[in-house]
């Protein structure tokens, strides 16, 4: 099989589970989505600068601009958040990941463990079962993330996929 169809098939595949996955979470979320996180969501990004304001922080909190986005996605398509709410709030995630990237420049390695250490107390002392979940979700979804792209090796390839035996063997090699 020519590289440039492997290429090919790969990125198609990729792009079948990402709308896979997307149609799923919002077919769950569409059955799950109360009036309540509706109305929360319409009141905290009705303006563009509020919504701006909650991808900023959002995405500092997740340490991630593609969950956050993803996570818009999946709002949008489920018609939990209008989508000229979701502008702003996918704004505010890209800004979210600059600032990210500024606490990385500033080397502040030493204070990691603070946003680690407020996951875990909001989830194991959390009032409410709201608390627990942010505790869990800010603890739980950088790992996850990370684990998920893994780090990259000396040839450039990422780790999780030549580590992966199930997922080497089904896929052919693509000229990493």
């Amino acid at each position: 099989m020519p590289t440039w169809l492997s290429v090919l098939l790969f990125v198609l595949i990729g792009l079948a589970i990402f709308l896979s996955a997307v149609d799923a979470l919002s077919s769950a979320l569409r059955s799950l989505a109360s009036d309540r996180l509706a109305a929360w969501l319409g009141r905290y990004t009705a303006t563009t600068w509020s919504a701006v304001l909650v991808g900023t922080i959002v995405t500092v909190l997740l340490d991630s601009s593609s969950a956050v986005i993803i996570l818009t996605i999946v709002l949008v398509n489920s018609g939990v958040m209008p989508f000229r709410n979701a502008l702003g709030v996918v704004l505010g995630a890209n800004i979210g990941t600059t600032f990210s990237s500024q606490l990385v420049a500033l080397d502040v390695g030493a204070w990691s463990a603070i946003p680690l250490l407020v996951g875990i107390v909001l989830q194991q002392v959390g009032r409410s079962a709201f608390w627990r979940a942010v505790g869990c979700v800010r603890l739980w979804a950088p790992p996850g993330i990370a684990g998920l792209m893994g780090r990259s090796s000396s040839d450039g390839a990422p780790s999780a996929y030549n580590q992966s035996y199930p997922l080497t063997a089904e896929i052919p090699s693509i000229g990493y």
